[in-house]
This record gives C-alpha cells, structure tokens and sequence, in this order.
C-alpha cells in the first residue's frame, strides 16, 4: 500500500482545512489505529510538530488489547513518546466510544482545537460527535463506499462538524 500512497487523492479543501486548523492549534489529539499503523503515526505526528511547535500532541492509544489496535505497548516500542505526550483511552472497545473512554481522555477530546482519528472503528463510534474531528479512514465495507458515493477502499479525509 505504501507505493499507493502517492496516488491517493483527497478532498483538497478539508485538507486545507485541515493544515489551517493544525498551524493554529494549541492542542492537537490523535487517535491511533491499527499497531502495525504506529510507526507511520509516529512520523506524521513528527511533521505536525515541526508545522506548529507550539501545539501539544497527544496520542491515545487503546486502553486494552482490542483486536490488533494500538495499546501503551506498541507506542512504548515506537517510542512515540518522542513525539507526543501518550495515554490510553480506558477502554477495551475498537474505536472510542465516547461512553467508555477514561474521565481524562473525554476531557482531552473536549479541550482539544483539533483531533485526527484514524481508521473506521473511530469514525463509526464518533461520527456526529460536533467535535472538531478530522477522520482519516479508508471506505472498507460497501455501506459506508455508498454513503459517500466512492468506491470501496478509498481513502477518506472527512471532519465531524462538515459533513
């Protein structure tokens, strides 16, 4: 998928958006993904950090194992906390769940000026949540490619408050 990449098209405009947002953030909240995912999250919160120096990055990873997603073990590995500050969410649910997550993670969410929530899982459980959240999923199932009119694996760059 990595020589892909290059050919994957998004929205230009919530990508606008989303730079904008990320320059003028001073907190910035990324839910990770897939543990395989986390050194490609390493990476791209790396290049958040050199756009806005002065944002403060969390990343949050799962809060138990659940399924192959990221836990506090895989960051540990990666040593994303050279780019973040890191926390588990509390739960043991793919996605985040906005009624299973830690006191502390909720809290984080709702002071957050910008959120990247990467996979589906994250998207299915926070969509309409009115947070400023930008959703980097690709369209796995046939109901969500007919949803948003793509076909079935495209990528998707999509926020919350837009849609």
């Amino acid at each position: 998928y990595m020589d892909d990449a290059k050919n994957i098209v998004v929205n230009a405009d919530e990508y606008a958006m989303l730079q904008n947002d990320i320059e003028k953030a001073q907190s910035i909240v990324y839910l990770t993904d897939n543990c395989g995912e986390v050194v490609l999250d390493k990476l791209l919160m790396e290049e958040i950090g050199k756009r806005n120096p002065k944002a403060k990055i969390t990343a949050v990873v799962r809060g138990a194992d659940v399924l192959n997603d990221a836990t506090l073990v895989d960051a540990e590995q990666v040593k994303l906390y050279e780019v973040a500050e890191v926390i588990g969410n509390g739960s043991d649910i793919a996605g985040t769940f906005i009624d299973s997550i830690s006191d502390e993670t909720k809290q984080l969410l709702d002071n957050a000026d910008v959120i990247l929530a990467k996979g589906q899982a994250n998207f299915e459980t926070m969509q309409e949540c009115g947070l400023n959240v930008y959703y980097i999923f690709m369209c796995k199932c046939e109901m969500f490619a007919k949803r948003f009119g793509v076909p079935r694996f495209t990528g998707m760059l999509i926020n919350d408050r837009r849609m």
